[in-house]
């Protein structure tokens, strides 16, 4: 094709096009776009929630027991847990390796503050469970770390209301682990952290 015809039109395209791109630079220059930026530059910065967060982080061996019936003594097994502050310490990973009634035991947490909602936010996921369990919470005035959730009983799809509270002892933690039953509240587990040698 002969070039000379081709020309009018790429000038035509380029004409066209221009005030497209005109407009587009306009919108993002716009106060309403510059707030929004504005907005989603300060839910992702990293402050002073995420860095608490920071003193539960290492390799740690933990002795956990475990209440099936209140009433009865707890199980008791070992693990350990790696936990690591990730994508620039906005979140708190902790990977927990173990070994429970027997069997092998893997677990995978995650815990970060959002600075959007004003809460932290935490799930746990682990190899004996198909339940992905999510809790909310806060720092007290004391400097324990409490969260509450919920998990549904495989037994009778009841709703049941849980929390945790995390102290730190020490070099090390200790998280207990609670839920409500029937107006009633039990203790169902204890996690005690000691930093690995």
């Amino acid at each position: 094709m002969n070039p000379r015809r081709i020309l009018p039109f790429v000038v035509l395209l380029g004409w066209a096009g221009a005030p497209l791109v005109a407009q587009e630079e306009q919108e993002y220059a716009s106060p309403a776009m510059a707030e929004m930026m504005a907005a989603y530059e300060k839910a992702g910065m990293v402050t002073d929630h995420h860095k608490a967060l920071e003193k539960m982080a290492g390799t740690w061996e933990l002795t956990v027991k475990m209440w099936m019936d209140p009433a009865a003594e707890p199980m008791i097994s070992t693990a350990t847990s790696k936990s690591e502050m990730i994508f620039g310490g906005r979140f708190l990973a902790e990977e927990v390796t173990g070994e429970f009634m027997g069997q092998e035991f893997k677990g995978y947490g995650l815990t970060g503050y959002n600075n959007v909602s004003g809460e932290y936010e935490a799930t746990w996921a682990d190899n004996m469970s198909t339940m992905l369990y999510r809790y909310t919470g806060m720092f007290n005035e004391a400097g324990e770390f409490v969260s509450k959730g919920e998990m549904l009983d495989p037994l009778t799809r009841e709703t049941i209301p849980t929390w945790s509270t995390l102290r730190f002892e020490g070099d090390g933690m200790v998280i207990e682990a609670w839920e409500e039953r029937g107006g009633e509240n039990r203790k169902t587990m204890e996690f005690h952290y000691k930093p690995k040698m």
